[in-house]
């Protein structure tokens, strides 16, 4: 994917640090290929429930969380996604002390709370 290469260094969460979690998620590398480790390698992914998935721009996952908001969207699910053009990984963290992290969460919040 684009992201992890425009945004694998430089963005707080960097490729390597990815590549690192991932070999540390699984015991073997090959159960990453199965749909519970990857969702984006499901089949089918149709009847989940409602999704609210947030991307950050400067972020090496962005892509795969577009690609995913997309497929689900695909398959009929309610979903919403919003990327945020003006953060990096961890920003919703900075709730108190970040306008656009506040803001952030707010929307998840009434999301939530409309749909589920």
């Amino acid at each position: 994917m684009p992201s992890y290469t425009e945004r694998g260094v430089g963005c707080g969460l960097t490729r390597e640090s990815m590549e690192w979690f991932w070999n540390h998620y699984l015991p073997d590398a090959a159960d990453g290929l199965h749909p519970h480790a990857s969702p984006n390698r499901a089949a089918n992914l149709s009847r989940l429930p409602p999704s609210y998935v947030i991307t950050a721009e400067y972020h090496p996952l962005r892509d795969e969380g577009t690609v995913f908001a997309g497929r689900l969207q695909a398959a009929g699910n309610v979903v919403m996604h919003r990327r945020y053009a003006d953060a990096n990984h961890g920003f919703m963290s900075w709730v108190g002390l970040i306008d656009r992290s506040d803001e952030a969460l707010q929307a998840a919040c009434d999301w939530l709370q409309a749909h589920v």
